[in-house]
């Protein structure tokens, strides 16, 4: 099994949970242990069934999308100040 925490803005706050448990009886489980955790914690819980033969690329995906986004938040936090200077510096005043 593998735990995929996602982020949606739309909804206060989510999960992702991708399982390899692709039998009905064990689904039906996962389902309402994410449906019991809903309730307690207010939390939308997503179950993803994935073929096992799928995991590793559905993984490495996932991965490379981490990779290629963490840069970008990192340039954005320490240039975010010139970014800032520069708006202003620009604005009209009234």
């Amino acid at each position: 099994m593998v735990l995929l925490l996602g982020v949606d803005r739309a909804q206060p706050a989510g999960l992702t949970f991708w399982t390899t448990e692709i039998e009905p009886k064990r689904m039906a489980i996962q389902k309402d242990l994410a449906k019991r955790f809903t309730a307690s914690t207010d939390i939308e819980v997503e179950i993803v069934p994935v073929e096992e033969s799928k995991l590793p690329t559905r993984v490495v995906a996932a991965a490379a999308a981490v990779i290629v986004t963490v840069p970008i938040i990192l340039l954005f936090l320490i240039l975010e100040r010139y970014m800032v200077k520069g708006l202003t510096a620009g604005g009209i005043k009234g």
